[in-house]
Order: structure tokens, then sequence, then C-alpha cells
């Protein structure tokens, strides 16, 4: 490739090339029933039946009158045992009672060919009951399959479909639940303010529905970490706007209120409680600068509404589409009020909700709902209606602790629905606190700060203070600790153990690491585990340390938070229970526990046909609870599988019978490792400033407080101060300051500014609040904490003379129009594409839906293109569908249509190249939902500063997901200099 001036400068070409599989490629057994009899299977057939979860569910209703009739044939979706004596059929519909209820229309058979009669058959329902002969053993060395009649048919005659007449025999397995509720600590100390809406927002649609619901469902259980920074936050807004609500006229009293309170709650709050202004200045004073940003321009708008959620208010995407410059005055009354609305709980919107303290909400006189869930303005916006909404938000707030405790799970009493777990107080990365040298240990390869930040007495405070909140809320301290990220280490069992705690949770990863290649037993993540403080196989004499650690079941997880966002809640409610009947015990062998854990307020937000995922969860608890009466799956609470409850069947679990595991990895729930938090040259100066202002605040002689001890009451004493100094570094302690920092995670908004402000200002309000005390006491103030930005390199602004001249397009980011002049940007390097050789006609490769659905899927399943994001200009800054891949045979893709997509982006010389891809099509623009390759993580290739030519190519497979998060794919070949002639 030939060279032009502006290589010289350091720059090289970066061509991508990605093979693609498609989706729904691999083949399969087919549906014929060729050799198979119509009767029970002869005991020489021993071929498995097909994987039947890939079926439809269940029948298409018959209409009387004339309507479609019922065609389809049922199928036997699972069998399964609670006691290891019966087995329990479980058909896709209701069979014909009579032919259901005769035995001889079932066989039991082990996989040595024996087979166990069946004595009876009961149908209920869907289900099937069977009675064994009580004298044939069960052989739990074998695996047994239930096999039934061809002749079997539904109510309206339909035959079995016979590729779903089998179905291997399981046992009972235990689910545990478990919902992470958090948000970060945005509460201004020293302006007394909230920085952000989201611990309001969240309130109204998630900290509340998410326990409501299942009171719905009594015999759903399941668990809820409600973090102190969601709680804490909670009754700042409780306590200061509740005695202005009149919660007979639901309205607040706005003057009184902004009297007192204006500028302590949070900006938008306050905005839907003044005047709306007017942009042309006629009816009102036009928008300040500061309203722009809250209403339109800022990274949080009264615009936060997910293009997902907004599709369920088609008035917000008239809004949110509408050129900004033509916004009237009614535009931004609507806006505001339709925010709100979007924000709000389905249910609140359908009305009336009956609250815990005797309240109701009911917003169904507000909106109008048509016939596909979309709902508008039933009248027009008002500022009378947005002063309504701040005072139904309040009563949502106000009863966020109270419905959960209302459903609070007893460990003691085993009462209740909903375990409540808690966090570390300020939400921080405990292993990090001991040490960010324990990074090390699972990222070798990345720089960590040096010297490291190192305060163990630390994680020791939060763990405290987090139990403390936790009580005092509740009333009883809690059973079991998710640890912020599921970030564990052995160093922090101890903190654990001494603090009383029962369990903490972790992430698969982490157990497959800390296992270290010795073989665990069958389904190791689908059972409970035990840890202690020492580091010696067994207890070492002492089981008083002993605490059980579960380990949330990765690809289930994930599932729910990424792949089911594009499904229709029914096919996922399918999908998620076949995967948990999947990891269940063999037929007779002892039960399982499968944790599934992960956020419960941010997920649902994308959820593309059903608002809020009300319906998918909903449904999700209606099916286990059907699945817990059969005795297919028991939803549980953690506690509850460790110490039993025999009014539910859950035999006890004692932790020291539990297995152990010795030592306990250090690594978090994405990768087993910190990459996400620390190791970017931004997330190391962030620890290394966080170090400088701890130990800065140690040394300054003001004593950290008692972490079970309440804040003084005096805020201005010497006391009150450094309580909030120390409070104050607590909170810049939080693992979400750094999982924001560096290239590896971006915000939706592609604005994660708020949230280094948000670092930098606890450092700020710990300096002020630590001097004022110093102060007064007479002693030495702490000097400022710099924390400057990492250094970065020489900016190398264009120069001309530039022909033609650049083209100016009202954009803040230079676009490739921009700068093509010689000298300039885009032709620093000549354009030109290397031709790859990576193909894939095997079928052998990953599918491009591994880990989530892709939405519009490339040809030959669909029409979508392969777009790449990722930390340069060039490659779109993590928009994703924005900068576009061919596969077309122009401009040096080699071949038109041959699933190989191909790119060439000019990028520096020493560059660590951090980025993706994503599917989908043009009007994708900035979605990930349903477009991005995997969640979570990116690919990353580091171009050498030497390199002695201008041309790297890198060959990636579509979803083959690296680990760690940041380095390339396991199917990734990078080649420098290819010899490879254009």
């Amino acid at each position: 490739m030939r060279r032009t001036d502006g290589s010289a400068r350091g720059f090289a070409l970066v061509a991508c090339a990605l093979a693609l599989r498609s989706a729904g490629c691999g083949g399969g057994a087919g549906g014929s029933a060729e050799g198979v009899s119509a009767d029970l299977p002869p005991e020489a057939a021993g071929e498995p039946g097909p994987d039947v979860a890939e079926h439809p569910a269940a029948d298409p209703a018959t209409e009387e009158g004339g309507g479609p009739s019922d065609t389809t044939p049922p199928r036997l979706l699972a069998a399964f045992s609670r006691d290891g004596k019966g087995v329990t059929a479980r058909f896709s519909e209701p069979l014909d009672p009579a032919e259901a209820a005769q035995a001889a229309s079932y066989s039991v058979r082990g996989s040595n060919g024996a087979t166990v009669p069946v004595l009876s058959a009961v149908p209920d329902d869907r289900h099937v009951r069977l009675a064994l002969d009580p004298g044939t053993p069960i052989d739990t060395a074998l695996s047994y399959e239930l096999w039934v009649a061809a002749t079997l048919s539904d109510p309206a005659g339909n035959a079995m479909d016979p590729a779903a007449r089998s179905a291997p025999i399981r046992g009972t397995v235990h689910l545990a639940i478990v919902w992470h509720q958090h948000q970060s600590w945005m509460l201004d100390a020293a302006r007394d303010e909230m920085t952000s809406p989201w611990i309001r927002k969240h309130a109204t649609r998630d900290f509340y529905g998410m326990a409501a619901m299942a009171a719905d469902h009594p015999d759903m259980h399941m668990a809820i970490a409600l973090t102190p920074p969601v709680t804490a936050q909670l009754q700042v807004y409780v306590d200061r706007i509740g005695p202005f609500v009149d919660r007979t006229a639901n309205r607040v009293d706005a003057g009184a209120f902004l009297a007192k309170w204006k500028g302590h709650t949070d900006p938008w709050l306050d905005v839907l409680l003044l005047p709306t202004p007017d942009p042309s200045g006629t009816e009102a004073a036009p928008p300040t600068e500061r309203e722009k940003d809250l209403y339109w321009a800022g990274p949080w708008r009264f615009l936060s509404v997910s293009a997902q959620t907004a599709a369920f208010f088609p008035e917000i995407e008239a809004l949110r589409d509408k050129a900004h410059s033509q916004y009237t005055r009614d535009d931004l009354l609507a806006l505001k009020v339709l925010f709100e609305l979007a924000w709000f709980d389905p249910s609140f919107l359908d009305g009336p909700v009956a609250l815990p303290d005797g309240g109701t909400v009911d917003l169904s006189d507000v909106v109008e709902k048509d016939a596909t869930g979309r709902y508008t303005l039933a009248a027009p916006a008002s500022e009378d209606l947005a002063n309504r909404l701040v005072a139904e938000s309040w009563e949502v707030m106000a009863n966020v602790a109270a419905v959960h405790r209302a459903l609070r799970y007893d460990p003691d009493a085993r009462t209740g629905q909903i375990e409540l777990v808690t966090t570390p107080y300020h939400h921080p990365l405990l292993p990090l606190l001991v040490s960010t040298d324990l990074a090390a240990a699972s990222d070798p390869w990345s720089d960590l700060p040096d010297p490291p930040f190192a305060f163990p007495e630390d994680a020791v405070a939060q763990v405290a203070r987090g139990i403390r909140h936790y009580a005092d809320l509740h009333g009883a301290p809690p059973a079991g600790l998710w640890p912020p990220e599921g970030a564990v280490a052995e160093e922090v069992v101890g903190v654990v153990a001494d603090a009383g705690l029962l369990w903490l949770a972790s992430d698969e990863r982490v157990l497959e690491r800390s296992l270290a290649g010795r073989p665990g037993p069958s389904g190791s993540v689908s059972q409970a585990w035990r840890v202690d403080a020492d580091r010696v196989q067994g207890d070492g004499g002492d089981a008083s340390d002993d605490v059980a650690i579960v380990f949330r079941d990765t690809s289930l997880s994930n599932d729910i938070g990424f792949a089911y966002q594009g499904l229709e809640p029914e096919d996922s409610i399918e999908r998620f229970l076949s995967s948990v009947a999947e990891r269940a015990p063999g037929f007779g062998r002892p039960d399982r526990l499968v944790t599934v854990l992960l956020d419960g307020c941010c997920a649902w937000e994308s959820y593309v046909h059903d608002l809020g995922a009300r319906r998918f969860l909903h449904g999700l608890y209606a099916a286990l609870s059907e699945a817990r009466a059969a005795g297919e799956i028991v939803p549980v609470t953690v506690a509850e599988y460790l110490l039993g409850n025999p009014a539910r069947g859950v035999a006890a679990h004692p932790v020291h019978d539990l297995p152990e595991i010795e030592p306990l990895w250090a690594g978090s729930w994405i990768g087993g490792d910190f990459s996400v938090w620390i190791g970017e040259p931004e997330e190391n100066a962030w620890w290394s400033c966080l170090r400088e202002a701890r130990a800065a605040l140690g040394q300054s002689g003001l004593p950290a407080p008692d972490p079970l001890a309440a804040a003084p009451a005096d805020p201005a004493s010497v006391e009150g101060l450094a309580w909030r100094a120390w409070d104050s570094i607590w909170a810049a302690e939080a693992s979400d300051w750094f999982w924001w920092a560096g290239n590896d995670m971006m915000s939706i908004a592609a604005d994660d500014t708020p949230f280094e402000s948000m670092f930098r200002l606890h450092l700020a309000t710990m300096v002020e609040s630590a001097n004022a005390a110093l102060a007064l006491l007479g002693k030495p103030a702490i000097p400022a904490i710099a924390c400057a930005a990492p250094p970065a390199g020489p900016a190398r602004p264009p120069s001309g003379p530039f022909d033609p001249p650049p083209v100016i397009d009202g954009q803040m980011l230079p676009g490739e129009s921009e700068w093509t002049a010689l000298g300039g940007k885009a032709d620093d390097v000549e354009h030109g594409l290397l031709p790859p050789s990576m193909r894939d006609a095997s079928g052998s490769a990953v599918p491009l839906d591994a880990f989530v659905p892709i939405v519009n899927p490339p040809p030959p399943g669909g029409n979508g293109i392969v777009f790449v994001t990722g930390n340069q200009d060039v490659l779109g800054q993590w928009t994703p569908n924005l900068v576009a891949l061919r596969d077309d045979g122009e401009a040096g893709d080699a071949n038109a249509g041959d699933r190989v997509w191909t790119g060439a982006f000019p990028i520096e010389r020493g560059t660590e190249v951090r980025y993706k891809y994503t599917a989908g099509l043009p009007s994708d623009e900035g979605k990930w939902a349903g477009t991005e390759e995997f969640p979570l993580a990116e690919r990353g290739v580091l171009l050498p500063a030497d390199l002695p030519c201008n041309a790297v190519r890198v060959r990636d497979v579509f979803a083959d997901r690296p680990s760690p998060s940041g380095a390339a794919g396991p199917a990734t070949v990078v080649t420098i200099c290819p010899a490879v002639p254009m």
C-alpha cells in the first residue's frame, strides 16, 4: 500500500474483516416420523428425542362459530420427579383426560434399557402425575427417560407430535432469583441537592413495582438487594416533599415547597413545579441555559427515555424527533409531563394501585391506552398535571420501603416472600478496598495504580454500615450480602463472616477460577458452596467463620438482562423455564440450587414488546408458581434454601455441610476479573487520586466515625463535619465512578461526565468538610486534591491550506467530509482496504445471536448491515450502528454477499483500540438493544508504536466474545503489515 506524506505522522490503516454465521444455521434433527412406532418405543429404540423447547408453547385457541380450529399437536415438554419416586409429565396443553389416565400410555426407561413400571396416571390440566412401582429401585448412576404413546391426543383429536414424545426425567430444581436495585450516590453534600433524577424515576417505575408485583403471586419467593444509596436518598425526597403534599387533592403546595426546598431535591423536580418557559419569549420568559439542559440539551434531560420505552409513548417520539429550535412552550410543558409518565410503572397508568400505607395512585384518567398498548395524553399537558405528578410520585416513593417490609421473608419465622439483601453502604468493590493489587491475579498484563489503594478497614466499615442501615430500615439484620459487582476475594471472606452474615453471592466465572482446574461436581454452579476465613482445606477446627456462597448462573441471568429484550414475553418465559429445567438434577439425585442475579431496575427499559417487562415478569412468576405446585421448579430465597422451610417442602442445607472452596478467587461478575473498574489510564488515575485523598484524611487526626452509629445531630459541629468528610470519602469509593471511567463503558447518553463530576465532588466535599472541622480544632488544613486527568497524547490540529475547504455541517465532532485534503484528518493514510481471507462456510463459527438476539440480522437472515464502534472518532466514539462495514464488493471489499464485512480506518500508532460490532439498520443508530454482538465486553487491540508499515489487519468473528474484556476474541487474527496486494 502506498504511503502518503500524512502517514509519517504515525497513523496506521486498520482493516477489519468480520466473518458471520447466519442465525439458525447448524442443522439438527428434522421432524420426520419415519421409523417411529405409533405405540411406545421398543426396548431397542434408544435414541433420545429432539430438543422440544424450540417448539411453540401452546395451541391457538379454537374459536366457535367458524373460527380457526385447533390443529396443533400436543407435545411433551418435560418430565420431573420431586421425590425420586413418582414422575410428573408436563405437556404443551391438556390431553384428552380419558386417554391421559391410561398408565399403559407411558414408559419410563433407564439408560441401560431397563424399564420402571408405571402403575397409574392422573391428569391435572397440562400435567399428568405418574405413580411408579415402588419395588423397582431407581439407580442414580443411570439417566432415565419418559416416553408417551403416539396415540395420546388433545381434546380436539390432535395426536402427539411425533418429534416431542420423550423427555429426560429430572429431579426438582430450586431457583433463587435476586434482583439488584441500585443507583449511584448522586447527593451533592455541599449543595445539598441531587444531581440526577434517577433515584426518583426508578422509584416510581422499578423500586416499588418490582416488589409489589410479588404480592400477586404469593407462592413466588425471591430476593431483592435494595441498596443503602437507594433507600437513603429516597428518604431525602420523602422527608422534604411530604409536608407539602395534600393527599386528598393529590397536589403539592408548590410555593411553600419551593420557598423552603428549591435547589435541594433535584432540579428536574423543581422544573415540574415552576412555570414552563417559552422559547419564543411571548407567553413566558425564554428558557435559561440551565433550563435548556434540563429540558433537552444536557446529558440527562426530559428526553432521557429509551427508544424502546418511547415507542409506547408516540408523543414522546414526536417531541424527540422534532427540531429543538422549533420547540414551543406547549412542547416543553408536554415534555416534562410525558417524561414523568414514561417513568411510572405501567400498573399506575392502568390504575388504581393501593399502597401499603392506605394511599392510592391512579393515573388512568391522565392517559389513554390503545389496542397496541401505546399511551397518549387524555388531555393537553398542564401545569396542574405536572404538579399532580410530583404528588403522585411522592406517594410511591413514600411506600418503597414499606412494600418491601410488608413482603419481607423472615428466615427465622419462615414467613413472607422477598428476602431483603444488603450491600456495603456506598457500593464499593470490597477486594479493591483491601488492595487494588488484588486485581493482578486475574489481569496480570494490566497496569495497576502504584502505590496501590489499600485500606481494608474501609471494607469493614462499609459492610458494617450497610448492615446497620438495613436493620434500622427493616427492623432486623440481613442474612445475605450481594457484594457490589459480585466482587469477592479470599481476603474479604473474614469481613463477611465477622459481620454475622449467612451468605454472599458472586458470579459463575469466579467459581470456575476458584476451582482452578479442579473438576467440580456436575452442575457445580447449580449448588451452594462454603467459604471460610482461613486458608486451609476444611474448617481448621473452627466452623464459626463459615459462610455460604452462591454463584449467579451467567447465561440465565444475562438472558433476562439482554437476550429477552427483543422477544415476546411468552417466548421468553418458555425459554427461561426450559433453561432452568435443563439444570435440574437427574432422576433420584440430590436437588440443585440455580441462582439468577441481575439488575432489577435498568434492564426493563429496553424491552421492545413489553413496557417495563411487566407482562414478562408477571407471566414468569405465574409460571414458576405453577411449576412449584407441580414440583418441577421451586422458587426460593437463598436463606430459605439454606435454613429450610418445611411448610413449602424445602429441606435445610446447612452451611457446614456444603462443599468448600479454598481459596476464593478474586474477581467480579464480569469475566471473573476487575478490568471494568481498574487498569485503564483514567481508572488508575482516579484510584491514585482516591488513595491520596483517603491517606490525607486518615493522617488529618479526624478519626473515622463508628459505622454503627448515627450521624451527629449537629452537622456544623466538629463531629458532624468529620462525619461528612468520612462519608464523602466512602462515597467516592463506590464502584459506580470507576465503572464509567475509561473507554470500556459508555452511558446511554454517550456522556459520562456527570459521573466523573460526582466522583470529584465527593473528594472536594471531603476536603472542605475536613478543613472546616480542623479549623474548629485549630489544626492544619488538608491540601486540595488535584485529581488531574490522565495524560493525553499531543493534539494534532489539521494544517492548511485546504483545497477543497472543509465542509461546515454544524456538528460538534468533525466528520470524514470535513477534513479530507492532504495534511488533514482523513487522508493521513491513503484510503484502501486489505482484502480479508477469513471465510466461514462450515457453520462451525459462533452464531450471531449467541449472547443476545439480533433484531435485524444481515443476510441471509435479514436485511441488516454490520457496524463497528469503539473508542476512536473514526469508530463513532461508542455510538452503535453509526460506522458501517460493507459486504458489497466495493471500495476494497473482496466479494459481495460473502458474509465477510470489511472496513478500514486511520488510527494513530501506539493506540489501544477498543471496539465491538453491532448489526442492524441505519435507523438503529444509538441503540445497543437487539444489535450488539455481546453485552458488557468489548474487543481490544494495541497498535505498535514502532509499526514498520502503515497497515494492520484485524480479522474477527461476530459474537466471538473476548475474555477478559478488552482482549482479542478467541478467533481473532491480527496481522501486522499483511503481505496481501491491493
